[in-house]
């Protein structure tokens, strides 16, 4: 079974791309809910209005060009999850330097 998910989060983009641009992307895989794109960061946040588009932008556009720029496309809840657990490696890490002064 396929996990359920409706977000996706997408890496390697331009530093100045459009959320536009990125929408209309990602419409290829599906109704698109939402694009949330930091300025100048080369992310964004694509969010679906089903799991199955979801699913089709992670397996169609993972390593899809936009312009000269190629995306990564992973499910969003994966990539909160690796997220919070490299920030507890980095705590503890902090923690044990300090301690070793």
């Amino acid at each position: 079974t396929m996990a359920s998910y409706t977000r996706v989060y997408v890496s390697g983009l331009g530093l100045k791309t459009a959320p536009e641009a990125v929408r209309a992307h990602f419409g290829a895989a599906g109704d698109v809910t939402d694009v949330a794109v930091p300025r100048r960061r080369g992310f964004a946040f694509v969010g679906f209005r089903t799991s199955d588009a979801a699913n089709a932008a992670v397996r169609k556009l993972d390593r899809s060009f936009l312009g000269a720029h190629r995306l990564r496309v992973v499910p969003a809840s994966e990539k909160a999850a690796s997220a919070s657990s490299s920030k507890k490696q980095n705590r503890a890490q902090k923690t044990t330097t300090e301690k070793s002064r």
